[in-house]
């Protein structure tokens, strides 16, 4: 991946591949607090229904200065 938005767009369709009920909510810019001006990313929200099971998702993508490392971290 060359970018957070990249990673979004990949994890994006890959949840409306797999899941039924896709509504996705809010999204933004994300910013790590220790160094907010430096790791930037995205962020999305999103719900669905995954093997008849109801879920929210709350996704965040941060990407290192040099764009060699994405950290991803998601809460369901």
């Amino acid at each position: 991946y060359d970018s957070a938005k990249a990673v979004v767009d990949d994890l994006k369709a890959q949840i409306e591949k797999e899941a039924r009920d896709v509504k996705f909510g809010r999204e933004g810019v994300a910013e790590l607090p220790t160094n907010p001006k430096k790791y930037t990313g995205l962020y999305f929200e999103v719900s669905y229904k995954y093997k008849d099971i109801p879920m929210k998702k709350m996704q965040f993508i941060i990407v290192t200065p040099d764009k060699r490392t994405a950290y991803s971290w998601g809460y369901t």
